[in-house]
């Protein structure tokens, strides 16, 4: 034991254990040392959260000011009483000190100046030399095939008991995540609520066997540069007789996949007599190159999820059929043409879409803000108007695009709506026909 620190294998005897937090293990030298720390055997873990490469120099400089606030506070109250006896004295000092300081002010400030653009060049430097744009030192993104080996290896001892409700794992290494989360049987973490993994930089695949966990109900993965492909097994397992899990996912809320800067492909088909995430309320991807939605997450019989937010995906052409939604955030995907079949739709948030054309299947849709523009949807016959508009404003649409209030309609969407909205301007066509600017 080193002050709040302990070494793995000290773990072993803290059978009591309700949340832990182990930092650094890439510098654990074998195996075996994480095996003796016997994490599945302490059966009242609750919270753990397994760090690889963790710079402590900021906890430890933390702590240092913590130190030297406290010795500042109890001079400072030694300085008061000395103060109250010397008073008489420093007043007749003071004259002379203020000349003196006037006379060097200038100088001083100068000095602090210079000594300040040195530091923080010093400092800039410092960090570009160590470390990358996603905060990991460079040298511990140099990892041998032996040390990753290594490392895997660790890990697969590092299984936690079933008690356990929350699990974080942080800039893990490793080309493989472990064993544990592979396959895991279904009482193996019957109590575990949230998953979180961030910086994944060398692994390849998301870990399969997670649609097991029975209670598991968050899931966020982050910054997994090197996943270009998410097979059917991530949100179906095969099951011994060569079929799948009954109900993958069961009670899995809120779905966060960020980061997987490369991911291109993601295949789930529709299955109605096994429907993963069932319960899924919110999803959000950020930054990856799919082209659409699979099938299996954007089906008519997906009826809890509410939520969607959609930034940086570069290459997503078309969103459609997801009859639950009520809230939609599409961000920064230039190439996406249409957005339909939004049923239950009422807020749409809209920005850097430049080539959306068409937001049609959306009849109760009654908020809208489009570039930053806020639109309302209002009264019936349906109305489109700017908030905020006034008489004689002048505003123009943000770009071409078609608002259909249900995909039943008989008229013909208009193709090009390049207009001004003038003193009178309404969309002014109800009852499941086309809403045009005029």
């Amino acid at each position: 034991m080193d002050g709040d620190w302990c070494t793995l294998e000290e773990l072993e005897a803290l059978s009591h254990l309700r949340s832990l937090q182990v930092n650094s293990l890439e510098n654990v030298l074998d195996s075996s040392i994480a095996t003796k720390a016997g994490i599945r055997s302490k059966k009242h873990l609750e919270y753990l959260e397994l760090n690889w490469y963790v710079d402590d120099d900021d906890d430890d400089d933390d702590d240092e000011k913590e130190e030297e606030e406290e010795e500042e506070d109890g001079d400072d109250r030694d300085d008061n009483q000395d103060d109250e006896v010397e008073e008489q004295q420093e007043v007749e000092k003071e004259d002379d000190e203020k000349e003196e300081e006037e006379e060097h002010e200038d100088d001083e400030e100068k000095e602090e100046d210079e000594q300040t653009e040195v530091e923080n060049i010093d400092q800039e430097k410092e960090e570009d030399d160590g470390h990358t744009e996603d905060g990991v030192g460079k040298e511990e993104q140099q990892i041998g095939p032996d040390q990753q080996q290594r490392i895997e290896d660790v890990f697969d001892e590092l299984c936690p008991p079933p008690t356990l409700d929350t699990l974080i794992i942080s800039n893990y290494f490793g080309r493989r995540l472990p064993n544990w989360m592979h396959s895991p049987a279904q009482t193996t973490f019957r109590c575990l609520r949230s998953i979180v993994i961030q910086n994944l930089t060398y692994c390849s695949r998301l870990p399969d066997g997670l649609c097991r966990i029975p209670g598991l109900e968050e899931l966020l993965i982050s910054n997994a540069p090197a996943i270009e492909h998410v097979g059917p097994d991530f949100q179906s397992v095969a099951s011994g007789d060569g079929g799948i899990v009954s109900k993958p996912f069961p009670e899995l809320v809120k779905l966060e996949l960020l980061g997987l800067s490369v991911w291109k492909e993601w295949n789930w088909e529709k299955h109605s007599e096994a429907i993963s995430m069932a319960a899924l309320e919110h999803l959000q991807l950020t930054d990856c190159k799919l082209t659409h939605l699979p099938p299996g997450l954007a089906c008519d019989y997906r009826y809890s999820l509410r939520s969607i937010c959609l930034k940086d995906l570069t290459l997503l052409e078309y969103l459609e059929n997801f009859p639950s939604v009520v809230k939609l955030d599409v961000h920064e995907c230039p190439m996406l043409k249409t957005i339909s079949g939004f049923s239950m739709l009422r807020t749409v948030n809209i920005d850097g879409c430049q080539k959306l054309k068409v937001l049609e299947g959306v009849p109760v849709l009654d908020n809208m803000v489009l570039d930053d523009i806020p639109w309302d949807v209002i009264g019936t016959p349906a109305r489109c108007r700017p908030k905020g508009y006034q008489a004689g404003l002048q505003r123009q649409l943000p770009q071409d695009l078609t608002i259909i209030s249900c995909s039943t309609c008989s008229w013909t969407p208009c193709t090009h709506l390049n207009v001004l909205l003038a003193a009178a301007l309404l969309v002014c066509i109800g009852g499941g026909r086309p809403w045009r600017c005029t």
